[in-house]
């Protein structure tokens, strides 16, 4: 499964999926990055979670988080 949001917002993004993670114990981070175009890899994944920022990737603020079954 695949998040995306639009923000940088924790609200909107690392808490939203700390609280699904939490209430679903069959979940897992994945990694994310290998599945992105090279410019929009990041050394930044945390858990399967990639920020892209403006000042770094020439776009708008955006959040991916990349999540499995186990």
């Amino acid at each position: 499964m695949l998040y995306s949001a639009c923000t940088i917002e924790p609200e909107e993004t690392t808490e939203v999926i700390d609280k699904f993670l939490e209430r679903e114990p069959s979940a897992r981070p994945a990694m994310l990055s290998p599945l992105l175009p090279e410019e929009l890899r990041s050394e930044e994944e945390i858990e399967g979670r990639i920020f892209l920022w403006p000042h770094k990737h020439n776009l708008d603020g955006f959040f991916l988080a990349r999540i499995r079954k186990k």
